[in-house]
């Protein structure tokens, strides 16, 4: 019995392959939701004033939202799928509000971002 109880929760203890899985579909969950948060960013801030300015609110010496956007890894401006979750956001929190393309366009080329939107509507059309 003892033997049969053993081999039991050897069999049951996570070994690990089963942690690094476990681990790799935690890192797939958390960023599959920060793909909806930046979305639903995106479409919280196009055209409404009030919410693009949000994206510049700062607490203490921490940077602003849109600098946080901006600073987001290089995938995210050059890898396809990572493009269309991010680039749309920015333009969105963009999209009419002068101070907000000012602070974008300090922190990355704006010609990246209308290439992007020429592509996006050639795409469509």
């Amino acid at each position: 019995v003892r033997q049969s109880l053993a081999l039991s929760a050897l069999a049951a203890s996570p070994t690990a392959a089963d942690s690094a899985a476990d681990a790799r579909l935690k890192a797939s969950e958390v960023r599959g939701l920060l793909h909806e948060v930046l979305l639903l960013l995106g479409i919280f801030t196009l055209g409404c004033p009030k919410n693009s300015e949000m994206l510049r609110w700062r607490w203490g010496s921490h940077p602003t939202m849109l600098h946080r956007l901006c600073r987001l890894p290089f995938n995210y401006f050059c890898e396809p799928k990572l493009r269309v979750v991010l680039l749309p956001t920015l333009l969105c929190g963009c999209f009419e509000d002068a101070t907000n393309l000012r602070i974008l366009s300090s922190e990355l080329s704006l010609l990246h971002l209308s290439r992007f939107l020429s592509e996006q509507m050639r795409a469509t059309a």
